[in-house]
């Protein structure tokens, strides 16, 4: 077993090569020039990443509500879901993304007992599902614009067709392939706390029993509406960011070149993807064919920028959340 030490040191070891790659094969000379910043498109930023997280969190809540067996006032819940997520956003910068998201999350609802361990796990992990469906949903569009294959027109088509397939297709099942990934879950963790060790590790928590709430036809639609949302928000902040640094491309191209992005950052095993979200940037805007001096600024602005108002939008939130509960104590008294 490789030990913590070892690991982060392998960890750092991967930015301080990642990094490297990204100055010596990079143009920085409008980086060391201090690029120009426009500065009214950073609220835009902000306000997308509202967006993005906002609608993120009203699909977890739903998912959550559709497994759990128990009865949550919605108003308390999503604003206390809002707040755990937007802690797992802050501690993602400074992690791993998929560990901090899942963890955290996964922590506070064991925590609250709003969930049990292994069920707050599922809802995360079907969360984090939906996204994967999107990405695989844009993969034959985007490698057909950035190929140029296909124009913006025609991927457009092409994505409108295979959303179309995929409400059809949820439609045709009526709400059932989440109960379905519920069973073969819960059937696997039984099935892994059969086994001498590792069972002996899970303990009993993870065969507590729970009920499990059909999801309705409707509900899954949404919950594919939310995802593609979600996505779209995404997009407009990488677009916006691109602004602020006078990073010249459009809106269609930063939403069909993403998913590459995304499929880098699958490697996220860095703390906050550093280094490899920087990889899949500077691999993006070459096939885009902005300037070289221009993808640097983009790509060492982006971590600088979205670092602190993902931090920033997490103290607001954290500051707001105090007041509401300190409110709160002073009304029940």
């Amino acid at each position: 077993m490789i030990n913590k030490r070892t690991r982060a040191i392998g960890q750092w070891g991967l930015v301080a090569v990642s990094i490297s790659i990204l100055f010596y094969f990079g143009d920085v000379s409008e980086l060391i020039r201090m690029p120009t910043i426009h500065w009214p498109f950073i609220p835009l930023v902000f306000l997308s990443t509202v967006g993005f997280t906002l609608i993120h969190n009203i699909r977890w809540t739903t998912l959550v509500k559709g497994i759990s067996s128990t009865s949550i006032d919605p108003k308390i819940d999503f604003f206390q879901f809002y707040h755990w997520l937007l802690n797992s956003y802050a501690l993602g910068t400074m992690i791993p993304n998929d560990i901090s998201l899942a963890g955290v999350r996964t922590f506070y609802m064991n925590r609250t007992k709003i969930l049990s361990f292994p069920i707050a796990l599922f809802s995360v992990l079907l969360d984090r599902f939906f996204d994967f469906i999107v990405f695989f949903g844009l993969a034959i569009p985007s490698a057909l614009f950035m190929t140029k294959v296909a124009n913006g027109t025609g991927a457009l088509f092409y994505l409108g067709c295979i959303m179309a397939m995929i409400f059809l297709f949820i439609s045709w099942k009526k709400g059932e392939g989440i109960d379905y990934l519920m069973r073969v879950y819960r059937s696997g963790l039984n099935w892994l706390s059969r086994l001498p060790i590792i069972g002996k590790r899970m303990g009993g928590r993870w065969r507590e029993a729970s009920d499990i709430t059909s999801f309705r036809e409707g509900s899954v639609h949404q919950l594919m509406g939310w995802s593609f949302l979600k996505y779209f928000f995404l997009a407009l902040r990488f677009y916006f960011t691109g602004q602020v640094f006078g990073v010249d491309f459009s809106l269609l191209q930063g939403f069909f070149f993403i998913p590459f992005i995304q499929l880098v950052g699958m490697l996220n095993i860095t703390p906050g993807g550093l280094g490899i979200v920087e990889m899949g940037s500077y691999g993006a805007l070459k096939f885009m064919e902005v300037p070289e001096s221009k993808i640097m600024v983009f790509v060492i602005g982006q971590r600088i920028l979205l670092f602190c108002v993902t931090i920033g939008l997490a103290l607001i939130n954290h500051l707001v959340f105090i007041i509401g509960s300190r409110l709160r104590r002073v009304e029940a008294q």
